[in-house]
């Protein structure tokens, strides 16, 4: 960690190998940055979050609580990734997008107002005004959405989430 990153770098937190905090970026309590990992602008990484690869976090972003960021992924604008939530690989989360809970995203950019939640037994999306969720039943998978159009015509990216979900929750 270079001298002139020390003011941002505060509690138990730490940045390693060549990670960078550049701008009026925050690393604190016991949140870690490492890797070629980046994180700059007014981005804030706290708690036990985790921000490692490739992956960079900037603008106003937050990532916070056991988040992790990794790869290659994006989180930047006002976008928040929380709670148990991994985001990883060339995702992109922007806008005001919040992704939370135990949600997992490694493809695909999400933006505007989306907000992502996956309760154990409960995968939301949220884009547009227009909601898509997933639960697990007895049977199997059921899906529904508020809209007219159907499953049918969700954009690309809600199915391959659908289906990244669905793979983490089998193990």
């Amino acid at each position: 960690m270079a001298d002139n990153m020390t003011k941002s770098v505060s509690g138990n937190a730490r940045v390693s190998d060549n990670a960078r905090v550049s701008g009026n970026a925050r690393v604190s309590d016991n949140a870690r940055v490492s890797g070629d990992a980046r994180v700059s602008g007014d981005a804030w990484v706290s708690a036990d979050a985790q921000v490692f690869g490739g992956a960079w976090v900037s603008g106003d972003a937050q990532v916070f609580g056991d988040a992790w960021v990794s790869g290659d992924a994006q989180v930047f604008g006002g976008a928040w990734v929380f709670g148990g939530a991994r985001v990883s690989d060339n995702a992109r989360v922007c806008g005001d997008a919040r992704i939370f809970g135990n949600a997992r995203l490694s493809l695909g950019v999400i933006d505007s107002d989306a907000r992502i939640a996956s309760p154990d037994d409960l995968c939301q999306i949220v884009h547009e005004g227009v909601v898509w969720s997933r639960f697990v039943t007895a049977t199997g998978f059921r899906t529904t959405q508020d809209d007219d159009g159907g499953l049918a015509m969700a954009p690309e990216w809600v199915h391959r989430a659908f289906a990244a979900w669905e793979e983490a929750r089998r193990g």
